[in-house]
């Protein structure tokens, strides 16, 4: 609120100042034009006031509604960094009930993929007061590959993290101190781990990302029901709507913000002319009427850029202080979007161009036309 009632003096002081370097500009290279552009610039009249305003506003509408459109959960943005960081080397295995014979699906998996259970061991003699112990299953062959020797141990949470970060996807292991570990030499038995409330995760023994299509095509050939995906393509999925939601607001925002952009532009461009007219008969009587076209170019595209990069500055940091507060309440992030950021700068650029060049015909025409 606070931004939208600041904005006029905003956009006037920034015309002004604006005016004020084409004045000295124009008046250092002796360029007519530029020297009365400028000093308009600096008291502008009310009716190019506001439709530089209304310019202004449009663009920082449409940068709002990309926002809320856009806005993702926590959850996702991490589940893409964490995707970044540790790839698809860890992934779920559920339902594996509607498997007739799960620990027949071992046999099937890729090379170099292997299977483990996770779960916990819960104390019933003293279940009030206890935490349950997480517990990991799997074969001498993982459990190599993880840095620990084929034998039942209890080993440290941040040790076993610390060397296989992409265990830190594991469910189970969130919040552990000790992990106890029971190797098997029959990996079958890791997948009959659900019975028990485990969960069954695959997993690359060699470090690769996992072949997430063809265990997928593997799954529904063999054991239909049974699905496999990774704990942050999860919420990227989830995701996906916002984002795709988010583009489309981005195409048909710029779209309707171009036509709503280069019409203000349009009148702007009128105005300006009209201020310029006043020159004409100076342009009429001198025989050149390159100082009243070039006083209303320079008048416009300076309006026009202003009101478009003072709405671009702000789309961009006013996220700033709500992605803070809503990472602080873990509710949802505020990102602006690159592509509405270059789609507010091309727009800006375009309904400068067409209508400063719009005001110096015009400009132009009265000018010719003109006499005493």
């Amino acid at each position: 609120m606070l931004t939208v009632l600041a904005l006029p003096g905003v956009v006037a002081a920034l015309s002004a100042w604006c005016g004020r370097i084409l004045a000295r500009w124009g008046y250092r290279r002796g360029h007519a034009g530029r020297l009365i552009a400028g000093r308009q610039l600096v008291s502008l009249s009310k009716a190019s006031s506001h439709l530089a305003l209304a310019m202004t506003l449009a663009l920082l509408a449409g940068g709002q509604i990309q926002l809320w459109a856009g806005s993702m959960s926590p959850q996702y943005f991490q589940s893409v960094e964490t995707l970044d960081r540790w790839g698809e080397k860890v992934a779920v295995l559920d339902h594996l009930d509607a498997a007739a014979a799960p620990e027949d699906l071992v046999a099937l998996l890729p090379d170099g993929v292997d299977a483990f259970s996770a779960g916990f061991d819960f104390d019933e003699a003293d279940a009030a007061d206890s935490e349950p112990a997480p517990h990991i299953e799997a074969g001498c062959e993982l459990l190599s590959s993880w840095g620990l020797d084929c034998t039942q141990q209890q080993v440290s949470a941040t040790d076993l993290l610390t060397n296989v970060p992409v265990l830190g996807q594991v469910y189970e292991l969130a919040g552990a101190t000790d992990i106890e570990i029971t190797p098997t030499s029959d990996t079958a038995q890791v997948m009959r781990g659900y019975e028990t409330g485990s969960g069954v995760y695959l997993m690359s023994v060699n470090g690769a990302d996992l072949d997430m299509r063809g265990i997928e095509r593997m799954l529904h050939t063999h054991a239909p029901g049974v699905q496999v995906f990774c704990q942050p393509q999860e919420w990227i999925t989830a995701g996906q709507v916002q984002y795709i939601r988010s583009r489309w607001t981005v195409t048909l925002g710029a779209v309707g913000l171009s036509v709503l952009a280069i019409v203000l532009g349009l009148a702007l461009a009128h105005d300006s002319a009209r201020a310029a007219r006043n020159l004409a008969p100076v342009g009429a009587l001198s025989g050149s009427v390159s100082c009243a076209a070039s006083t209303a170019r320079w008048r416009t595209g300076v309006i026009v850029l202003v009101s478009g990069l003072t709405a671009t500055v702000l789309y961009l940091i006013l996220p700033l202080g709500q992605a803070r507060v809503a990472a602080n309440n873990d509710s949802v992030l505020w990102r602006p979007s690159p592509a509405y950021t270059a789609a507010c700068l091309a727009i800006t650029v375009l309904v400068a161009a067409v209508a400063s060049i719009s005001a110096a015909r015009a400009t132009a025409r009265a000018t010719r036309r003109w006499h005493p």
